[in-house]
């Protein structure tokens, strides 16, 4: 195929066509220290959970990506989230549902403070985001429910 040309991380599109790198957060080790918090029945809402936890099971953002470098029409900006966000509490509740294990020890608002530092106000903030214009635009996700999309993930 020629006329292509290599833009933002290293995506492959025609010639022309818009394309924009893709940033996924970096969360393996957040990802890995939580399972284990929650494995061991440590786990609990964060200050206070009110919050909103934007997710999205690996196959949906895998799906989203592939959808972006092959269909055209997507250009611009896309939410790479689930269309069902969820509060912080609600997240706790289904990953200790999700590992069979308790998940009611609160984790304070200070004491997040004392460990992240001004990195906990990232961590409490929260972001309702919904993706609008991926459901728009024709995708279906394979995991649209956190029970259900937890329970894939950890199987």
């Amino acid at each position: 195929m020629g006329g292509g040309s290599r833009q933002g991380g290293g995506v492959r599109r025609p010639g022309g066509a818009d394309a924009h790198r893709c940033r996924p957060r970096r969360l393996g080790r957040h990802a890995k220290s939580l399972l284990a918090t929650y494995r061991i029945g440590l786990g609990g809402p964060i200050a206070g959970g009110a919050f909103t936890v934007p997710w999205i099971h690996v196959d949906d953002i895998v799906d989203l990506y592939a959808k972006a470098v092959d269909d055209t029409s997507w250009t611009g900006a896309y939410n790479g989230t689930a269309p069902e966000p969820v509060t912080q509490r609600e997240f706790a509740k289904a990953l200790g549902r999700a590992l069979r294990r308790p998940a009611v020890l609160p984790t304070p608002g200070f004491a997040l403070k004392l460990a992240l530092g001004e990195m906990a106000d990232v961590v409490t903030t929260g972001q309702r985001a919904v993706p609008r214009r991926a459901l728009d635009g024709g995708y279906t996700y394979r995991h649209p429910r956190l029970d259900t999309a937890l329970a894939a993930a950890l199987s």
